[in-house]
């Protein structure tokens, strides 16, 4: 439960005058598909949050007419609020590929974003290691897209003090605040500082070590005064202690939900005081394989000449990458976590399939999956919520796992 005088602060907030209502210096005014760009007053009535791990999305989905795929989209859209890590890139290679990308270089038509709006995500992560595949101009069309389709994006920005801000979307019903950051990333893709002198240089908000824990917990700091509910999101393919620590201090700061992600498979769910930190729900969308240019560098990599060609990559990529043959990158979980009275009251687990037994231009489209596969899914996160004392039950009748209202 966050501390007496964040209380206090959110109160004092409640009473401003819905036009006065309080922004980060510099950050873009919240404007997602529920949102009406201004603070709200919050309600007790419950609220619930969709939450999903890497979307690399390439494919446009809006007209998919899958039963199991629309009945994903349903659940995002009755969700009061849909927040995923967006791993790849909107843009019309207007940026250059630089020397070295995040493992692939991430390239998605801007007309998907709008997708994602249809299919009820309000906001994204954007801090993740493929955020600087296209430098700085990469960065920011990206973001334009986002801006466009009326997604809300944390985590990348025009300079450090943008991509560090706390982003706020404003249901009816309460403000969900969203501070993004990537401990896994290129180097050279952190964004810079601006000075009076000089602005800073476009990119992503670092997790690069402990002096990035503080200002990154000031940032959650700062959301929870201006919101209900705050998400601290972080890109991170290695994890241990140190980041169970961060996870934790995240919380004492007024995190009331911590989203990791960038493992490419699905890892345990821990409660701490009452708020929940899920250490990877897995990949969410996977749809690598329709990347439609990639540069020099990755052809050089597979011995490939200038004759060759974009199928003739994907080909070789497929026969020889690890990651693409192993059962855990082509599963996920969408996590829908209830809040009632400001306390969590209970966690939904989806299990959702990518088709690693379709071939691999059919894979990378989640479905919820089949009730066999889905428990299958869910004992995978409940033996890996073991060691955190999470209790998950599998219910058949729902296909879904469960954390319970007495949550441990």
């Amino acid at each position: 439960m966050r501390n007496a005088i964040a209380s206090a602060a959110a109160s004092l907030f409640l009473l401003l005058p819905a036009c006065e209502a309080p922004e980060e210096a510099g950050a873009e005014p919240a404007t997602g598909a529920a949102g009406q760009g201004q603070a709200v007053a919050r309600q007790d009535d419950g609220f619930s949050v969709f939450l999903a791990g890497d979307m690399i999305v390439m494919r446009p989905f809006a007209d998919v007419e899958d039963p199991r795929f629309l009945d994903l989209v349903r659940r995002m859209r009755a969700a009061d609020a849909a927040v995923v890590n967006l791993e790849t890139l909107f843009h019309r290679f207007e940026g250059y590929p630089q020397a070295d990308s995040g493992g692939t270089y991430m390239a998605s038509k801007p007309e998907i974003a709008a997708d994602l709006a249809w299919a009820g995500i309000d906001m994204a992560g954007t801090a993740n290691n493929h955020s600087f595949d296209y430098g700085s101009t990469g960065v920011l069309e990206n973001l334009k897209a986002l801006r466009q389709a009326k997604i809300l994006a944390a985590g990348t920005g025009e300079d450090l003090q943008q991509a560090r801000a706390p982003r706020y979307f404003y249901h009816p019903k309460a403000t969900v605040a969203l501070v993004a950051a990537a401990a896994t990333f290129t180097r050279y893709g952190k964004a810079s500082r601006s000075r009076l002198d000089l602005p800073g240089r476009p990119g992503l908000n670092p997790l690069g070590g402990p002096k990035d824990w503080a200002p990154n917990l000031a940032a959650i700091r700062e959301a929870v005064r201006n919101a209900d509910f705050t998400i601290f999101s972080v890109h991170a393919h290695r994890q241990g202690r140190w980041y169970r620590e961060l996870a934790h201090q995240a919380i004492d700061a007024g995190a009331d939900i911590v989203l990791t992600h960038g493992p490419h498979r699905i890892r345990g769910i821990e409660i701490y005081q009452d708020r929940p930190i899920f250490y990877s729900l897995g990949d969410f969308f996977y749809e690598t394989y329709f990347i439609e240019r990639l540069p020099s560098e990755i052809y050089d990599y597979y011995g490939l000449g200038d004759d060759a060609t974009i199928e003739d990559l994907m080909e070789l990529r497929v026969a020889r990458v690890k990651r693409l043959k192993r059962r855990a990158t082509w599963e996920g979980i969408g996590a829908i976590v209830k809040f009632k009275n400001r306390g969590l009251s209970g966690i939904d687990l989806v299990p959702l399939d990518l088709g690693i037994d379709k071939p691999p231009p059919e894979q990378g489209r989640p479905l919820v999956a089949s009730p066999r596969r889905g428990r299958e899914i869910i004992d995978v996160v409940k033996s890996r919520s073991e060691y955190f004392g999470t209790e998950i039950d599998y219910v058949a009748s729902d296909n879904i796992g469960v954390i319970g209202a007495g949550v441990r």
